[in-house]
Order: C-alpha cells, then structure tokens, then sequence
C-alpha cells in the first residue's frame, strides 16, 4: 500500500500534536507537517505536496472555508477532509461547498477519519488527476 502523506491545519497545539500522533501510527499514512496558521498552509500545502490535507474550520487568520476554496482552486486533486468542532448542518454544507472531500467531527475523530481517508484513496486509485472524487460523510 503507497503511503499517504498527511498535513494538519489547526489552531490548537494539543489537538494538532494529538492528531499527528495519532496519525503517525496508523499503517500507510505519515504525517509530513502541522500548521496552525490558515495563510501558512496554502504555502505549505505546495511545497510538502502532501496527498491530504485536514483542516479545521476555525483558525485565527483566516477563515477555514476560505482556506478549503484556496487549497481546492490551487489544487484541484488534492484530497480535502475539514475536521472540526463544529457539528452543525449549516458548517458541513458549507465545508463540503467550500472544497472539502470529507467532513468529520473532532469527535468522532477516531471512528471516522480513517475509514475516510481510506475511502478517499479507494476512490483515487482509477483517477488519473488524483483524487477528485467527492463523498460525502453522512
């Protein structure tokens, strides 16, 4: 199974060190840079070329929507998956209109994101320009 590079957009310091964590130990996926500043990631996202990137909704410079359309326009393959407090409906629609592949709650974290993840690469495999497909987390 190739490896699928991670890169994490979030403003809280114990979450981002948390979720890199936890992502370092999961098999096929390798962390290759946390950021908690949304201007910085865009940046950061071209020069890491990571296959993946998890976003928050809530930074303090920029707004993560703004950061989901940026990413999806600068990179139109990139797999986007907003993960986030927030759990209301109006935020999902919003995430999932701004660019992002995936939407998925802090707090169900641990069971969803890496069926996600997976599905994502699933849907990649047979695409040539990488992974576009959109899918929707119920």
């Amino acid at each position: 199974m190739e490896k699928i590079s991670v890169l994490l957009v979030d403003d809280h310091p114990t979450f981002l060190q948390l979720a890199a964590s936890y992502l370092a130990k999961q098999e096929g996926l390798v962390v290759v840079g946390t950021i908690d500043k949304g201007a910085a990631a865009l940046k950061q996202t071209g020069e890491l070329k990571p296959d993946l990137v998890l976003v928050d909704l809530t930074l303090p410079d920029v707004s993560g929507l703004k950061l989901l359309s940026e990413l999806r326009a600068a990179f139109p393959s990139l797999a986007i998956i907003a993960l986030t407090m927030h759990s209301e409906i109006s935020y999902r629609e919003a995430a999932l209109a701004a660019g992002a592949d995936r939407f998925i709650t802090k707090s169900n974290m641990i069971t969803r994101l890496l069926p996600a993840i997976r599905e994502l690469q699933a849907a990649a495999a047979p695409l040539s320009a990488g992974w576009k497909q959109r899918l929707i987390d119920e």
